[in-house]
């Protein structure tokens, strides 16, 4: 878990996801999306694509979309059906 948050703060500051895997200790940008995927539900790039949508600096430089809103929420909602078993 703790390489996984290495990564998800590098990723937060900008590092090219090869760039935060290494950074994060992890042997290469695929072994980092594997253990990512399996631990949060997203992929790396999809989780920086929902974030980047949801951010505040991003709704004050251009409007939201209802289309990314709306998948923000159903990654939520995707998020708590697995961690609670739902998703079998």
């Amino acid at each position: 878990m703790r390489r996984l948050a290495l990564a998800r703060t590098a990723i937060e500051n900008g590092l090219p996801l090869a760039q935060a895997a290494a950074h994060a200790g992890f042997a290469d940008q695929s072994h980092m999306t594997r253990q990512f995927k399996r631990t949060y539900g997203l992929t790396p790039a999809r989780w920086t694509a929902l974030t980047a949508a949801s951010s505040p600096a991003t709704s004050r430089t251009k409007a939201a979309t209802p289309s990314a809103s709306l998948q923000v929420g159903r990654c939520a909602d995707l998020t708590s059906h697995r961690v609670a078993g739902l998703d079998r």
